[in-house]
């Protein structure tokens, strides 16, 4: 009898011990996140790493929300490395990730070679929705909301297909003046951000 109360006992210390350590993990990883993403707030160089560490942000936002998607589009090419992260990582994983599928965007110039305010979609509709329901649940992603001209482009096109109510925008950085804002967004900035894999390598 009193094996199985010292085994007993034992296998209680163990469940309170596994259970304290997750509650313990979960809040400092918590409080990592919101130290990070205070640091990366004010942040206008953006490495790979950067990228990396904001699109975990902007999964947990997500999840925090109860939201998860059934496929992800991705804004080329500034979308797509966040939409594969968020596919492999933080919604599924390499042996069952999230689909995800690119729209291509342009800004549209004049003869003389200045950009327009209009941004147009270049992608066929049909090739990107072939298979999926209309009621499907999108996600559509880019990097940046700058004036937000190629968002609402891309999610204008979307929608021609899925219900508005079905597709919901993430960026990882957003102006503050931007005239769509993304229904996620890790930082609200007026800085200039640039991002490092977007440079031209010097010769």
């Amino acid at each position: 009898m009193r094996d199985w109360s010292t085994l007993l006992a034992a296998l209680v210390g163990a469940l309170v011990g596994g259970i304290l350590t997750w509650v313990i993990g979960k809040i400092q990883l918590r409080d990592f996140l919101r130290r990070l993403e205070d640091t990366l707030r004010d942040r206008w160089h953006v490495s790979l790493d950067d990228e990396f560490l904001m699109t975990q942000l902007l999964g947990q936002q997500m999840r925090t929300a109860g939201y998860k998607p059934d496929v992800i589009f991705a804004v080329c090419p500034g979308g797509m490395m966040i939409a594969e992260w968020l596919s492999r990582r933080e919604f599924g994983d390499f042996r069952n990730p999230i689909h995800v599928r690119s729209v291509c965007v342009k800004s549209v110039r004049s003869t003389a070679g200045v950009i327009a305010d209009k941004t147009v979609v270049e992608s066929d509709l049909n090739g990107l929705i072939a298979g999926l329901p209309k009621r499907t649940k999108v996600l559509l992603v880019n990097d940046i909301s700058r004036g937000g001209g190629t968002l609402q482009a891309a999610y204008d096109f979307l929608k021609t297909f899925f219900p508005e109510g079905n597709i919901i925008t993430a960026t990882l950085f957003c102006y503050k003046d931007a005239a769509t804002k993304p229904r996620f967004r890790v930082v609200e900035t007026d800085k200039a951000v640039r991002f490092d894999w977007k440079q031209t390598p010097s010769a």
